[in-house]
């Protein structure tokens, strides 16, 4: 009966989360076919991270004016029903062309109530407000319908600053008035700006430009429409809204510092990490199994659990998760746990799936590399908390296997990079407090140390002074392991 009540009480949830929509409102770099030629707006892969319908809606060359008085916003406002998610991002064209009135341009200023007298193509004059003025009565407009509207900022051109190394350029006005659109109105801001310079600054300078054609810095070709997709989901599930619910496991894969890890390389990177697993979990699904048949004799893997196994590994309950390890540091301790139907079933330490992959991997000819989880943003004074049990068990999983392999030791790293660096500063690569954005990955992507023997690529035939790009030291720096 207990059973009955549940189903009957979860059915009319689960129609109704089938039948919301994903709304875009934007420009030509959200729009489809974007700017035209072979570019397109960042919308279209956006689709492939949701599993719910997503209405791309963007036109190009409009603005938060030219979208309002054109009826687009009014034209979104009946389509959407309650319980609809709208994302909003303007910015490029809201800009003046001149002396006389573009039709795009707002008046300039972060406020609601800001207005400017503009001068038309026939010489009359036209009272124009402020892009706060049309996005937020769009937004309230929204908000009675019972959708759920989010602001996004604009997205960043392909402009480069002229520093050693190159970043992208820092964001305008629009980006600020994004934010404040969303103090105001108390929506979900996602700094799509910010989210994707990030990716481009770890990407670099040379892989972003084949993003963009020679003769336009604005609208992205499809592999750079992919990246500044992912940024906004990452963006997105770095903070609150409740359309992070609808991401699906390709929107949560995405991305990872495993992207990034080839740019340092001088040989393929095949990226085999996936969201959500355990060692347990990846070893049950068979995919430690995969990497060992598709690896070959000389190959280099790198296995961390950093959000995937150790994150991960921990119970969260009475019953089994699917991902939890038999709790210890040993290759033999054992537990008996209960699954979801009531059956039991013997599960094994971390230790024990960590070293059978390892030492399979190595009958194969692989060199594979141990690494420690990252740390989450969680301080203990002037210094990032002492590490979980995982990290020690990843070093003893060194130890437990024929020959010891190389083991690196990256929560202490990236400790002692998040120390030197400082917590108000680290704070900002956790957005809403939790998940890490890219940049932050991007810093424990930098923080492996080049001392390894395994890791000769990185010193010797990787790029040279990639602890120097962040400033922070002149050399990679020693480790302490913690008692």
């Amino acid at each position: 009966m207990r059973l009955t009540m549940k189903l009957l009480i979860s059915l009319p949830l689960l129609i109704t989360v089938s039948a919301q929509s994903l709304y875009l409102a934007g420009d030509s770099t959200m729009a489809v076919g974007g700017g035209g030629g072979s570019t397109q707006g960042w919308g279209v892969p956006l689709t492939q991270y949701f599993n719910i319908s997503v209405v791309n809606s963007a036109v190009g060359g409009t603005s938060a004016r030219s979208y309002s008085e054109q009826g687009r916003f009014s034209t979104l406002v009946n389509q959407v029903k309650k319980g609809d998610f709208v994302i909003i991002e303007f910015g490029h064209n809201d800009v003046s062309a001149g002396a006389v009135d573009n039709g795009k341009q707002d008046a300039v200023g972060d406020g609601y109530n800001i207005t400017a007298t503009v001068t038309t193509t026939n010489g009359s004059s036209l009272l124009i407000h402020s892009f706060a003025y049309y996005i937020e009565n769009a937004v309230n407009a929204l908000k009675a319908k019972g959708a759920v509207p989010i602001i996004s900022s604009l997205t960043p051109d392909n402009i480069w600053t002229t520093t050693n190394p190159a970043v992208i350029a820092a964001g305008g006005r629009f980006v600020t008035y994004a934010h404040t659109v969303s103090v105001d109105t108390n929506i979900t801001y996602v700094d799509h700006y910010n989210y994707v310079a990030q990716a481009y600054n770890a990407l670099g300078q040379s892989t972003v430009a084949t993003f963009y054609s020679s003769t336009d810095h604005l609208h992205t070709l499809p592999a750079g429409a992919s990246v500044v997709a992912q940024a906004f989901v990452r963006g997105l599930l770095c903070g609150t809204s409740p359309l992070k619910n609808f991401v699906n496991a390709a929107g949560k894969a995405a991305p990872s510092w495993g992207q990034y890890l080839g740019q340092y390389l001088t040989i393929p990177v095949v990226n085999n990490a996936v969201a959500g697993r355990s060692a347990r979990s990846y070893t049950d699904e068979g995919r430690f199994t995969t990497l060992i048949n598709t690896a070959k004799s000389g190959d280099f893997v790198i296995i961390e659990n950093s959000r995937k196994f150790g994150h991960n590994d921990g119970s969260s309950g009475s019953v089994d998760n699917g991902r939890q390890d038999a709790f210890g540091d040993s290759l033999t301790a054992t537990s008996t746990v209960t699954a979801s139907d009531g059956t039991t079933k013997v599960i094994h330490t971390f230790n024990y799936y960590m070293t059978n992959a390892v030492n399979s991997l190595k009958a194969k000819g692989a060199i594979p590399i141990v690494s420690a989880q990252t740390p989450d943003n969680i301080w203990s004074g002037s210094s990032i908390g002492a590490p979980p049990r995982f990290v020690p068990y990843a070093k003893e999983a060194t130890l437990f296997v024929f020959l010891p392999i190389a083991y690196v030791d990256h929560y202490n790293y990236v400790a002692q990079a998040y120390k030197k660096i400082g917590q108000t500063t680290v704070t900002t690569y956790y957005p809403n407090g939790e998940s890490p954005d890219v940049f932050r990955r991007q810093i424990i992507l930098i923080i492996f140390p080049r001392s390894y023997p395994y890791l000769a690529y990185w010193g010797q035939r990787g790029r040279p002074g990639i602890c120097e790009r962040l400033a922070v030291w002149n050399e990679c720096p020693e480790i302490t392991d913690f008692a």
